[in-house]
């Protein structure tokens, strides 16, 4: 079964920063920057019909605010700071060392790596 968007999203998990006045949010193995939706669980002890009709509401608000949103640079995010999630407009095309090698290559625009980098010593020999 083909993954949709969200499921994706989720497979790879991303971290915050804050920089020049805008929130980013690339690779990492933090997992403080997440997909701006709830997930909408089967009726339980935990998940009851209240919290349900919540949920749905909640994720309706959120796809009101994507649809509007003018800067399509932009995604709506939770962010996670210390205990408490924030919801904001963030910036995610940025890579870091925590980004797959061919994505970092890809944005930065590198050639393509060779298949292993050689050794100190053995470039030690080679001219600059």
């Amino acid at each position: 079964m083909p993954e949709t968007k969200d499921e994706k999203e989720t497979a790879k998990t991303y971290a915050w920063s804050f920089d020049n006045g805008k929130m980013n949010c690339c690779e990492s193995t933090d997992n403080t920057c997440n997909v701006a939706k709830l997930w909408e669980g089967a009726a339980s002890a935990f998940h009851d019909a209240e919290i349900q009709r919540a949920t749905k509401e909640i994720n309706a608000i959120m796809e009101d605010l994507e649809r509007g949103n003018r800067d399509k640079a932009r995604e709506l995010r939770f962010v996670q700071i210390h205990d408490r999630h924030l919801l904001a407009w963030v910036h995610s095309d940025l890579v870091s060392s925590g980004t797959d090698p061919a994505s970092v290559a890809k944005t930065l625009r590198l050639p393509k790596a060779p298949a292993k980098a050689p050794s100190p010593r053995q470039s030690k020999g080679r001219a600059a």
